[in-house]
């Protein structure tokens, strides 16, 4: 029972933080140099897991379950809680138009027609999961998990033959934050320590939080790595934006069809978990009924997408770099603050030695991205 509480719970952090991030990672490492991108990949995850252990023992120490916006408005008031929240759901609706357009893109690649199209006819059907609920996403991210694991594998036998180790050479410290919007968006998945949180309180298991969060960040940073790896050393300056088109041009149709099945899977997964997280936010933290919460959540980025904002990379660059750099440099104030004004022992803590130069690393390293994006 309590190894299926911890897939289940890590399931959810997985399925939110692999989405169309992943697609993008290739050709934020291409631009910046391979080994450039290894090093950003892991320095920024390394801040993600230790901020979600943060996060983690933040909720284990508020008695009711909320959203991140909820947690900053009990711990540092309703004017920080608002800006959070604005901060989250421009961050979260971002995802969601990134999905959608990564969704036509991959959809038009595979069957031809129209791209606008495509994107209309995948939001609707994400969009009908998210208004399922969070009980059918914990049923089936597992399996979605599973999947995105055999894809990449099959991906990587195709590609054997046409894989140059040259391309995994190059660095430049000049370049270093390059990547560093794509990649930052690509590793956040804050939002879904809630939902995680969610599932774990409902079986009494409160215990295995910070074992869910270690496993469910970790997980998706080894997947970033083999997968980057992978594209560059067959693509190299060839690489696209979003990485499985460029993947099909060198490997050939049967890449296509695997390719694609993958990154549809995968935006999928992050599209249901993030949705989940915007409505639940306004459901939890806002007090708004069910349907006005359901429209709130899936009528805007659907707007911004009919609008015309429909440039992949630049999304998810602004979006990782603004909305998440930000979030966290809230969240690590609300940690500290919940440390003194918490409702209950938590079931874990982060040690003050690793919590406190941690805690001003992360944020140095916010603010750099927020200067060099802005």
């Amino acid at each position: 029972m309590k190894k299926m509480i911890i897939i289940q719970g890590s399931s959810i952090i997985i399925g939110t933080i692999i989405g169309a991030g992943i697609l993008g990672l290739p050709f934020a490492f291409m631009k910046a140099g391979f080994l450039t991108g290894l090093l950003v990949l892991i320095i920024i995850s390394l801040c993600v897991i230790v901020l979600a252990l943060f996060l983690g023992e933040v909720t284990l120490r508020t008695k009711k379950n909320y959203q991140l916006s909820g947690y900053t408005g009990i711990y540092l008031g309703k004017s920080i809680k608002n800006i959070q929240a604005i901060l989250l759901l421009f961050g979260m609706y971002s995802a969601l138009l990134a999905y959608t357009i990564g969704q036509g893109e991959i959809l038009y690649n595979l069957f031809g027609g129209s791209k606008f199209i495509w994107s209309m006819a995948a939001y609707v059907v994400l969009g009908f999961l998210v208004i399922k609920g969070l009980d059918l996403i914990k049923r089936i991210e597992f399996i979605i998990g599973l999947l995105i694991l055999g894809f990449i594998f099959v991906l990587a036998v195709l590609a054997k033959p046409h894989i140059n180790l040259d391309y995994w050479t190059s660095f430049s410290l000049a370049k270093f934050f390059i990547p560093y919007g794509a990649i930052l968006f690509a590793c956040s998945g804050l939002v879904s320590i809630p939902e995680a949180k969610e599932i774990i309180s409902a079986n009494q298991a409160e215990k295995s939080l910070r074992a869910v969060i270690l496993i469910g960040n970790i997980v998706p940073v080894l997947i970033y790595i083999s997968f980057a790896a992978l594209v560059i050393a067959v693509t190299g300056p060839a690489t696209t934006e979003i990485a499985t088109i460029g993947l099909t041009s060198v490997i050939g149709p049967t890449a296509l069809i695997i390719g694609s099945l993958f990154s549809i899977i995968a935006m999928s997964s992050s599209f249901m978990t993030l949705g989940t997280a915007i409505k639940t936010t306004f459901q939890y933290d806002y007090k708004l009924k069910p349907l006005l919460a359901i429209i709130l959540t899936l009528s805007i980025p659907l707007l911004a997408f009919i609008l015309g904002l429909r440039n992949f990379f630049g999304i998810v660059s602004v979006s990782g770099a603004l909305s998440i750099g930000l979030t966290g440099l809230i969240s690590i104030w609300v940690f500290w603050q919940a440390r003194k004004k918490g409702q209950r022992k938590p079931e874990y803590t982060v040690p003050t030695w690793l919590a406190m130069p941690a805690s001003i690393i992360i944020a140095a390293m916010f603010i750099a991205g927020l200067i060099y994006t802005i």
